[in-house]
């Protein structure tokens, strides 16, 4: 046996020294038979590969530790997160098909006996839905890592994300969110980052979102009817700009007020003066507003009582200033560089004046101004559960359903074309701020300067 292990060790020997490299134990595998054929060159640089091979694999480890990566020259790709792009039209499903229904057959002057909106109206009220809050961009990203406290969502009409318009924290078990209140025809980049324990932070999600629409309704929970003006075509073509004024329902009363989360997002999209269009009592205007007059939503936002005429609303025009002086405030407010929400109670008849004569003085089509009267029924009113918003053109209509004459669209039109002085519409609803007509014994007055630099201030 001795013999034969010496024998093999010569034979070892022998072989490694006549071909450079350690000596194989020949196999019938016709793979590893080629393998021993390889070019003896090549050969001998495995064989030098060898010799150091533990050190110099250890020695690579240890850079890698050391972020010998780097010094590699593998450098990482940065991850890339894709940008979802999403398209979305803001009008709920109920105020579209009504719009869709009265642009195809538009509204006249010619006939204030027709209306659309009473089945979408019923429509809405059937499903119980919320026909005056806008629809929604949805963007959702994957379940957090055990790590995650908590995402940030932010948005900012650049794509930089400079100057975001709304930022938000939410729980790490969050997954979507959905982003509302949008400026139609406006870009809006979204990012979500996922917040470690330890402050840091790395985008997730990103998403281009990009509305449309032809009214912008405004997403608040504890009131409603709250809309902006922008949008709303001219005769000529142009429109209101949006962010400038709005219009809606109050904000307090006796034993009701606006909650935080709603007076947070009325101010983010910003509303710095609040024209209040109610009697002055304590239980229409609530403790609160009655006793410091100031806006429920906080001392920074400028406060006005313009107390019009809380019936046969239009047809006080010539008797009570009201609207004139408060077309006058909500000038001087916008000459501050503040956006101007004015309301009454539901939003409906008080507001539906004033905004009616500042929407004529703008010269907006007559299907706009319709639409935007009656996109109040789409309105719930919260604080009265008795009460719905319901407001239609068609005079017949109104009293059979609302029990009374709160309303007449055709008589707001006629008051104006039959006792004010002009050569179009729009000359007339200028006249009657312009001409001092107002309470017997005095006048009040906007002047030519101040209406001129409105109309131009609020179109584009």
């Amino acid at each position: 046996m001795t013999k034969k292990i010496l024998a093999f060790i010569a034979i070892f020997i022998s072989l490694t020294l006549s071909c450079g490299k350690p000596a194989t134990i020949p196999v019938d595998d016709p793979e590893e038979q080629q393998e021993e054929q390889k070019d003896p060159g090549k050969e001998g640089e495995e064989g030098k590969e060898d010799e150091g091979g533990e050190q110099g694999q250890e020695g690579q480890q240890g850079q890698g530790d050391e972020g010998g990566e780097e010094q590699g020259g593998d450098t990482p790709e940065p991850v890339v997160i894709p940008t979802d792009t999403i398209d979305v039209n803001i009008e709920n499903v109920w105020a579209k098909e009504y719009m869709d229904y009265v642009y195809k057959h538009p509204y006249t002057t010619d006939d204030f006996t027709r209306t659309s909106i009473t089945r979408y109206y019923t429509n809405a009220k059937s499903a119980g839905g919320r026909g005056d809050c806008p629809a929604g961009a949805v963007i959702e990203w994957g379940a957090a890592d055990d790590e995650v406290s908590y995402f940030t969502v932010t948005i900012s009409e650049n794509a930089d994300m400079s100057s975001p318009v709304q930022t938000v924290n939410l729980s790490s078990m969050t997954q979507k969110f959905t982003v509302t209140n949008m400026i139609p025809s406006r870009n809006y980049y979204c990012t979500v980052s996922a917040v470690l324990s330890d402050l840091s932070s790395s985008e997730v999600y990103k998403a281009l979102i990009r509305p449309t629409g032809r009214r912008r309704m405004i997403n608040v929970e504890s009131i409603g009817n709250v809309r902006d003006l922008g949008g709303l075509c001219t005769e000529d073509g142009k429109h209101i700009k949006y962010g400038l004024i709005y219009r809606g329902s109050r904000m307090s009363a006796q034993g009701m007020e606006i909650n935080s989360t709603d007076k947070a997002e009325l101010l983010r999209i910003g509303i710095r003066a609040d024209l209040d269009l109610r009697q002055n009592d304590k239980e229409k205007l609530g403790s609160d507003v009655y006793t410091y007059r100031r806006s429920p939503l906080g001392s920074d936002v400028d406060w006005k009582l313009f107390p019009a005429a809380n019936e046969s609303y239009f047809k006080k025009l010539f008797t009570n200033d009201e609207y004139i002086k408060a077309l006058q405030w909500l000038i001087d407010e916008l000459k501050a560089g503040k956006p101007v929400y004015f309301h009454c109670k539901t939003g409906a008849d008080r507001t539906g004046t004033l905004a009616f004569l500042i929407e004529s003085l703008l010269d907006i089509t007559e299907v706009d101004k319709s639409i935007d009267f009656e996109l109040t029924s789409f309105f719930y009113d919260f604080g009265d559960p008795k009460s719905f918003a319901y407001r239609s053109r068609n005079i017949e209509s109104t009293i059979d359903i609302a029990g009374k004459d709160s309303y007449d669209w055709g008589g707001m039109y006629n008051v104006i074309k039959n006792g004010c002085t002009g050569s179009t519409y729009q000359q007339k609803v200028y006249n009657y701020f312009n001409k001092g007509i107002g309470k017997s014994g005095y006048k009040t007055t906007i002047s030519s300067a101040d209406l001129d630099w409105f109309i131009s201030y609020m179109l584009e």
